[in-house]
């Protein structure tokens, strides 16, 4: 069965994303670029909120031809692009980024349906929304938290009304060059 696996940004005070959806305080480096390309290489499906959608597949499907990008960013975009992206939006009306599905909301039923399929994993970047959606009714199965050293102080939080207790263990923690904490965490 495939892997609901979400892989979040995250401030050492919780947030996805600053005030004003502010990313500016996001660091990269070499080790971290890898991680995010071997990640990417263990899926075949991105589920995606409609503004993490809207802002990726902007980003992505210019790569391969933007003679600026980065060298990681070339094999990384190849992946991501070929995925299947399923966008959750109550708005979006027509999703061109490669092969992509909207649903209106989510359903259990549905993502359950999604896990069980042949393939590889299924990734989830940013969307708070979703990811809090899913963490409700149990489906994630990992949370890759990449914690920035940076407290913003307010933003988009990761976990904004999640009541439902959950317990993790942890799978695995790594420090970047950047400053960055990888924490992976598991459904207990």
């Amino acid at each position: 069965m495939k892997k609901i696996i979400s892989s979040s940004w995250l401030s050492l005070d919780g947030f996805i994303a600053g005030p004003g959806g502010a990313l500016d305080w996001i660091l990269g480096d070499g080790q971290l670029a890898q991680y995010e390309t071997e990640l990417m290489a263990q899926a075949d499906t991105t589920i995606f909120g409609r503004t993490t959608y809207e802002q990726l597949s902007g980003y992505w499907s210019a790569i391969p031809d933007n003679p600026r990008a980065m060298d990681w960013e070339r094999p990384y975009a190849q992946m991501i692009n070929a995925t299947h992206h399923v966008v959750v939006s109550r708005s979006l009306e027509n999703a061109t980024w490669g092969r992509a599905t909207i649903w209106r909301e989510i359903n259990a039923e549905e993502v359950k349906s999604l896990k069980s399929a042949d393939g590889k994993n299924i990734l989830m970047f940013g969307s708070a929304s979703v990811v809090q959606q899913l963490t409700k009714v149990g489906l994630i199965d990992e949370y890759h938290l990449l914690i920035h050293p940076v407290l913003l102080g307010g933003g988009t939080p990761l976990f904004d009304g999640v009541e439902v207790r959950s317990g993790l263990k942890r799978v695995d923690v790594q420090s970047f060059e950047s400053g960055v904490i990888k924490a992976v965490l598991a459904r207990g």
